[in-house]
């Protein structure tokens, strides 16, 4: 449970990844949100590999959380590491209120109902707020995500993941207790012609196409699973024996 019960757990539990940079002061200037990140203990924090590439185009790239007078303070990344295999990266951070979810390690099939939680579109410049959302469905296809090389697996969302919602952790309810299922990391639209028409005229000789397309949209995740082997240099270790030291695994 949360330890600030006058704000929801979300707060606790995902963090936005801002790119900005330094005032004349030395303070934190935040240009916009570019993802969102997850806590697995000990300051290390769960994101999305081109998260942390598109923050670190700004001067400095930081986490934030929500304080109990709803401003929102920063904390400068110490650390980060990539994973271009899938798509994931590690980041660290102090945010002492963060909370860490168990990973699920069985793999899910479809229908079963999952929550993405982060911050798609989060950043209101206009009125200095930053926003929170949610978003549940169920999934639609469990296979293998054939865009990278090592063809990690994946599972397809009814529902969309925008942008800055990258790097949130895919929930998954069992026996009553949240675990964390995967991660999002965006979205893909697969299209065809459904109808075409030609139209040509002689007196000018041209000719004028008409068509009609069916799209398909859907949200992308990928599997706990993808992640387990993945050796990390800052973890010194593998990051299934990382989540089964601390007791994270399922």
């Amino acid at each position: 449970m949360s330890t600030n019960t006058n704000q929801p757990i979300a707060y606790d539990i995902v963090f936005p990844v801002f790119g900005g940079n330094k005032t004349k002061h030395g303070r934190f200037n935040p240009v916009n949100i570019f993802g969102t990140a997850f806590y697995i203990k000990n300051n290390y924090f769960i994101t999305c590999a081109h998260t942390i590439e598109s923050a670190y185009e700004q001067d400095v790239i930081a986490l934030g959380y929500q304080n109990e007078d709803k401003t929102m303070s920063f904390v400068e990344i110490g650390q980060s590491e990539i994973f271009k295999e899938n798509d994931s990266g590690i980041l660290t951070a102090s945010i002492p209120r963060a909370k860490a979810y168990p990973w699920f390690s069985q793999k899910l099939n479809m229908l079963n109902n999952v929550v993405s939680t982060g911050y798609a579109y989060g950043f209101d410049n206009e009125h200095s707020e930053v926003l929170i959302r949610s978003y549940k469905g169920y999934i639609t296809l469990v296979g293998y995500y054939h865009r990278f090389p090592k063809v990690p697996a994946h599972y397809e969302l009814s529902y969309m993941c925008p942008r800055g919602i990258s790097g949130a952790p895919l929930l998954f309810i069992h026996e009553n207790k949240t675990y964390v299922c995967g991660f999002t990391i965006g979205n893909e639209q697969t299209s065809m012609i459904v109808w075409s028409s030609e139209d040509i005229d002689e007196n000018s000789n041209s000719k004028t196409i008409f068509q009609r397309e069916e799209s398909l949209h859907r949200g992308i995740a990928f599997q706990a699973e993808s992640f387990f082997q993945l050796k990390s240099t800052i973890l010194g270790m593998k990051i299934i024996d990382y989540l089964k030291k601390e007791k994270l695994l399922l």
